[in-house]
């Protein structure tokens, strides 16, 4: 996501056009925490 943005912010700048990129980090929900456990068995490990 952040070199399509570099990428087009080269591309278009010299336009006078901007470009943002927002990227929410990891938002703690159930099916997060049942994937993170299955992860954790998967390697052998504790969550």
């Amino acid at each position: 996501m952040i070199s399509i943005s570099k990428s087009l912010a080269k591309k278009y700048g010299a336009d006078g056009v901007l470009i943002n990129s927002v990227l929410p980090g990891l938002i703690h929900t159930a099916m997060w925490e049942r994937a993170a456990n299955e992860i954790a068995e998967a390697v052998g490990r504790d969550s």
